[in-house]
């Protein structure tokens, strides 16, 4: 691995779990897996504003995808942003998708040996972000792990 996973402690021996014969092997999380999950959050919040779009007159879809767009481009989606570590704290899909990316199966491989093991799965993410990101769970626990309440006034305009 590069200078920088090195750096970040991303340059580790894999950790391995074995489950009806079958060995799942787990990667560190490196700057692949990174870029992964913040397009992964920024898809998942397109492919919810595209099912709005014909809520919306066209210019504010527009302007919504532009805002969409600047967010993903600002790095709000990145794991260890606010937005990131609340969504891996508070959805099983975000926690599903980073075992996913780090043991290079989909989530539905994974099912099984979540379910039979879920302690130890547990404990072997855990393990991987702190040895990913010495000092990260410091930064995990005060992460919101509650999805923000909508205000009033934020559902979408009826397209006129």
């Amino acid at each position: 691995m590069g200078t920088l996973n090195e750096m970040l402690g991303n340059a580790g021996v894999p950790h391995q779990l074995e489950y009806n014969g079958k060995v799942y092997t787990f990667s560190l999380i490196d700057q692949r897996i990174k870029a992964a999950y913040e397009k992964h959050m920024y898809e998942r919040e397109k492919a919810a504003l595209t099912l709005l779009r014909n809520e919306y007159r066209p210019e504010e879809y527009e302007k919504r995808l532009d805002a969409l767009t600047q967010r993903y481009l600002d790095n709000e989606f990145s794991f260890l942003s606010e937005t990131g570590l609340a969504h891996f704290k508070r959805s099983s899909e975000g926690k599903f998708f980073l075992l996913s990316a780090i043991a290079g199966c989909t989530p539905n491989e994974l099912i099984d040996l979540v379910v039979a093991r879920t302690t130890e799965v547990t404990a072997l993410l855990d393990l991987i972000i702190k040895e990913s990101f010495p000092g990260t769970y410091e930064k995990m626990a005060k992460a919101p792990t509650e999805q923000p309440q909508a205000e009033v006034g934020d559902t979408p305009p009826k397209a006129g």
